[in-house]
């Protein structure tokens, strides 16, 4: 769309800032640009663009004066340049983004007439990410979390300078928007080194700001089949579900590439969600711990504990519902798949009450057992509960793609009101207990008909405590 500018810029002197700018150094491509029109006469000036490119723009900061075009996945930030461009520039979050070139040589590609008061291509030269003054981070909390979505997406190291500022700013997420926080730790729970970003985080305290659930995970000593503390534990599981959305070696070729094509066609956020929920699936254990007679330590009902935190986590970052559903259900059920593969022998109707419970966060849920159990141990590999797991996985993950209509979810013969009358009686819980034991009957070949439904129904009726 920029080039639509290029007239203008003629009579008009249009500067492209920031991160359009920085992947021009990077000769990488953008679709996302900041541009800055002179202060005087600004709404003019705005105008102009609008004719230029035809579109409306739409106000994302009426103080700032700061508009957007979008036009599909291509858009343009305008803001007036103020006080003056290289004030502007030195006021920007890091020096690789503090960066300008007038649009006439950024069209053509002349990066001989990069203005950068900040020296931020020498920055990208060396990697590193660095503030652009000596308040930046101070005077917007949330770059602390922006800039470990630049070090992830970008590959830059932190200074020194930006360790410390982030160390000093990291308490005042705490008072920072949650739209916002959610908006930058999203994209950084999305990145391929996520895990190191999240020892970054925690590192400089971020973490302990955003999820202190997490905090209270530290130093929690678990039971002799856990090598480590819970946090450890929830760290080493959080990097080993990372790897294994990208190369779960122990599923079949083809069901690899079911599962790694379902996981890359989720929603980015739901993906973060799923992602998040690995590092979080333990939450409920510090407050769950107790003892036994004989002192060992147990954390029972710690997933029902930690879905009930969910809520709090949800409305701190102002998650959506979806988003906050499928965090709890992560948080609630992740030990499912894993507690009935300890059966002597898993059935069809086992598969069936899983995906009862998992929906259709199935797949990335069904994944972290394996995660799960690897963040138990330095080579859980070599354990014998490692075959198991990853046998019961596979299992699921089969059934899921290529049984879906006769194991997942099997269609009834009859149902919910059909029975209660065939019963002779009201509607109630116990009809929802009923639909999942046919369902379950069903999955393992034993519902042929209506009839059949029935009778097996009257069966599990009189078997149902009063």
């Amino acid at each position: 769309m920029l080039e639509r500018l290029w007239s203008m810029s003629q009579d008009t002197t249009i500067y492209v800032v920031g991160g359009a700018v920085r992947d021009a150094v990077l000769n990488k491509k953008t679709h996302d640009y900041d541009i800055l029109l002179p202060e005087p006469g600004f709404l003019a000036h705005l105008a102009s663009v609008s004719r230029a490119l035809g579109l409306e723009p739409y106000a994302l900061n009426l103080e700032h004066k700061l508009w957007r075009y979008q036009r599909s996945s291509a858009v343009i930030d305008v803001a007036p340049c103020g006080e003056g461009l290289e004030k502007n520039l030195r006021h920007r979050d890091f020096t690789v983004n503090s960066m300008a070139l007038k649009l006439s040589d950024y069209l053509q590609g002349d990066l001989t007439q990069l203005i950068d008061p900040c020296q931020g291509r020498a920055d990208l030269s060396r990697r590193e990410l660095s503030p652009s003054s000596s308040s930046a981070l101070r005077d917007d909390p949330i770059r602390v979390l922006r800039a470990a979505r630049f070090m992830g997406e970008l590959g830059l190291t932190p200074t020194l300078e930006l360790n410390r500022q982030a160390e000093s700013a990291a308490v005042a997420l705490r008072q920072t928007p949650g739209e916002r926080v959610w908006n930058e730790l999203y994209q950084v729970t999305n990145c391929s080194n996520a895990p190191e970003l999240y020892d970054w985080l925690d590192n400089v305290g971020a973490l302990a700001a955003i999820l202190p659930e997490l905090e209270a995970e530290k130093g929690i000593e678990q039971n002799q089949y856990h090598s480590f503390c819970v946090y450890e534990h929830s760290r080493r599981a959080f990097a080993a579900y990372l790897n294994l959305w990208e190369r779960s070696t122990f599923l079949s070729p083809n069901l690899q590439d079911k599962v790694r094509a379902e996981l890359q066609g989720m929603d980015p956020r739901l993906q973060a969600i799923c992602r998040l929920g690995a590092l979080v699936h333990d939450i409920g254990k510090p407050k769950a711990k107790s003892f036994k007679d004989d002192g060992r330590v147990t954390f029972y009902r710690h997933e029902q504990v930690g879905a009930e935190m969910i809520p709090h986590i949800a409305q701190r970052l102002r998650l959506s519902g979806l988003e906050s559903k499928a965090l709890a259900r992560f948080v609630r059920w992740h030990t499912y798949l894993a507690q009935l593969a300890r059966q002597p022998r898993l059935n069809e109707g086992h598969l069936h009450r899983v995906a009862r419970r998992l929906g259709t966060y199935s797949v990335p849920i069904a994944l972290f057992n394996i995660a799960d159990l690897l963040g138990k141990g330095e080579d859980m590999t070599d354990d014998t509960s490692f075959e198991q797991m990853t046998t019961a996985v596979s299992r699921y993950l089969h059934a899921w793609y290529y049984q879906h209509d006769e194991v997942i979810y099997p269609t009834l013969p009859i149902n919910g009101a059909e029975l209660s009358v065939q019963l002779g009686l009201p509607p109630g819980r116990w009809l929802n207990d009923m639909l999942s034991y046919l369902g379950e009957q069903a999955a393992m070949g034993r519902v042929q008909d209506r009839d059949c439904a029935i009778k097996l129904a009257r069966e599990y009726y009189r078997r149902m405590p009063r």
